[in-house]
C-alpha cells in the first residue's frame, strides 16, 4: 500500500469519512479544494444551529425555573443542556477529521495551491 493508500485508509477507519468523500478528495486538486470547503462549512452549519437552539432552549428553561419550579422547565433545561453537549462533542469530532483530512490532502500534494501574486 502506498503513503496515500494508508492515509486514506485511516481516515475512514479512524475518522469515518466517507467513501465517497474521499474519491472526491482524490479526484483533482480543484474539487479537493471544494471537497474540503464544503465540509468545513457544513460542519458548523448543521452543528451550530442545534447548538443555538439547544442554548436557547436551555436558558429560557433556566428563566422560568427562576420565575417558578416546574418540572416542565426542569426538562426543557435538560433537553436543551443534552442538545448542547451532543452536538458541541460531534462538532469537536468533526473538527479533527477536518484538520486530518486537510493534513492529508497537504502532505500528499491533493490540493490547488494558491497562486500569490506580487504586485
Amino acid at each position: 500500500m502506498s503513503g496515500v493508500d494508508q492515509d486514506v485508509a485511516k481516515l475512514q477507519s479512524d475518522f469515518g469519512i466517507s467513501p465517497i468523500l474521499i474519491k472526491d478528495l482524490l479526484k483533482s486538486p480543484e474539487t479537493a479544494n471544494e471537497v474540503i470547503k464544503v465540509f468545513g462549512r457544513s460542519m458548523y452549519i448543521f452543528n451550530g444551529v442545534p447548538i443555538f437552539f439547544g442554548f436557547a432552549a436551555a436558558l429560557l428553561g433556566t428563566f422560568q425555573l427562576l420565575e417558578r419550579i416546574s418540572i416542565g422547565n426542569s426538562m426543557l433545561l435538560l433537553a436543551g443542556t443534552l442538545i448542547v453537549w451532543f452536538f458541541s462533542r460531534t462538532l469537536l469530532i468533526q473538527v479533527k477529521a477536518y484538520n486530518q483530512m486537510r493534513f492529508v490532502a497537504e502532505k500528499h500534494g491533493l490540493l490547488k495551491q494558491k497562486s500569490v501574486s506580487n504586485d
